[in-house]
């Protein structure tokens, strides 16, 4: 695990100088390529010791990346069409698409998975109450 943690430690340490030549975003969108990059490994080496494969993991996440993937799609087209074709201003452009982007989000949520969403409500409302979480029988 040391020798791992050291390489994860090393790629890390490599994109941030490699992002460098291209200032705060160019270290931005380095570091999310070698995070991207080293997920697998990462998760792989956890799964390996509970005895869990990463499929199992994964498919628990498909609606939320389905919906996150619609609303990304619809984020960048309304901020093309506003920013490119109607040249509104920054803070217009922000407050629409924070907007639409949890409309959409939510929306897409109640088609491809309603139980994730009910649950998730359920949870807000909990906590706006202060109703304290059921005992859990072990």
């Amino acid at each position: 695990m040391f020798a791992y943690g050291t390489f994860v430690a090393a790629v890390y340490a490599g994109s941030f100088i490699v992002g460098l030549h291209w200032n705060v975003e160019g270290v931005a969108v380095a570091y999310a390529i070698a995070v991207t990059l080293l997920i697998y490994p990462s998760y792989a080496i956890a799964f390996w010791l509970i005895d869990m494969k990463f499929r199992q993991y994964a498919k628990q996440f498909w609606t939320i990346a389905v919906a996150t993937l619609g609303m990304a799609a619809v984020i960048t087209g309304l901020r093309f069409l506003f920013d490119r074709i109607i040249g509104m201003g920054d803070l217009p452009i922000l407050v629409i698409l924070i907007t639409v982007g949890a409309a959409c989000y939510i929306g897409l949520l109640m088609l491809v998975d309603r139980d994730l969403l009910t649950d998730l409500l359920e949870i807000i409302r909990d906590l706006k109450v202060g109703t304290p979480p059921p005992e859990t029988q072990a």
